[in-house]
């Protein structure tokens, strides 16, 4: 014979602790997928900052739930200005002394290095080849640049060209095809200096961001508004961390991002001519 609540179609307690424990696992699940939603990047802030003319610089705040982020941005036409990789062989100069020796309007540290300053990968400025090529994983990338053009490329597919005068390799690869890259390192937050180029616009832009993984850098790179002119096509990282810094020229005094240590080269935005 059955138990009296097989007969009065009452719910025996250890079913309803069951249907208990499967509501609160769905809800569970829910939350997280819904978390994972609301836990996308947004811009929270938009500031405009002085700089020269024909680039634009922009101060943007960025926040993921609590977590929250700042990005600088210095794009610009290549039709207008160009790409230029200054070499720094003896480490006598700093990012600024630099980037004001060659005319540049802006600047970021450019490629990684070894402890005596040798650079690690390609390395090309003003049409002299300074270092080879070399395979690495980390050096997954190259951005080329040249009068009225700049490019950034898989380290694979890299083939020399006349018009390329300037060339630095580093990695990895943040945003290809205008997608971010999957697999990307999520635990590590430092700051990041990137190189970027929008889709179809004859754009490009220095960023540095603080403080982020990689993975979240891409997340960013791939927001739709971030870069005013048009959604970012290719976005190739550079040497980040301690070697991070910015350098704009501004009316009266530039603006100056100190990089903590001396790095072997920039990469500087300079006026075509």
């Amino acid at each position: 014979m059955g138990r009296a609540s097989d007969f009065t179609g009452k719910t025996p307690r250890v079913q309803t602790r069951c249907v208990n424990h499967f509501w609160l696992l769905l809800s569970a699940l829910l939350l997280l997928c819904f978390g994972r939603i609301a836990g996308a990047w947004e811009i929270t802030g938009r500031e405009a900052l002085p700089g020269p003319e024909g680039v634009e610089f922009q101060r943007i705040t960025l926040a993921t739930g609590s977590q929250k982020a700042e990005l600088h941005l210095v794009s610009f036409r290549t039709a207008k200005h160009r790409l230029a990789v200054l070499d720094d062989a003896s480490g006598d100069a700093s990012m600024a002394s630099a980037a004001e020796s060659a005319g540049a309007v802006a600047a970021v540290n450019g490629g990684y290095f070894h402890p005596d300053r040798r650079p690690l990968g390609l390395v090309m400025s003003a049409g002299e080849r300074l270092h080879a090529y070399e395979k690495a994983k980390l050096l997954s990338g190259i951005v080329l640049a040249g009068k009225d053009r700049a490019s950034i490329v898989r380290a694979a597919q890299y083939k020399p060209a006349k018009w390329i005068t300037d060339a630095l390799q580093a990695g990895p690869f943040l945003i290809e095809g205008g997608k971010a890259v999957v697999g990307l390192n999520e635990k590590r937050a430092a700051a990041r200096t990137v190189v970027l180029t929008t889709k179809g616009t004859g754009r490009a832009a220095l960023v540095v961001c603080k403080w982020v993984t990689l993975a979240e850098m891409a997340q960013i790179l791939a927001l739709p508004d971030l870069v005013p002119a048009g959604a970012v096509s290719q976005a190739l990282n550079l040497d980040g961390g301690s070697s991070t810094g910015m350098w704009v020229r501004q009316t009266g005094d530039a603006f100056h991002m100190r990089e903590g240590r001396d790095v072997r080269n920039y990469l500087a935005v300079i006026p075509n001519r």
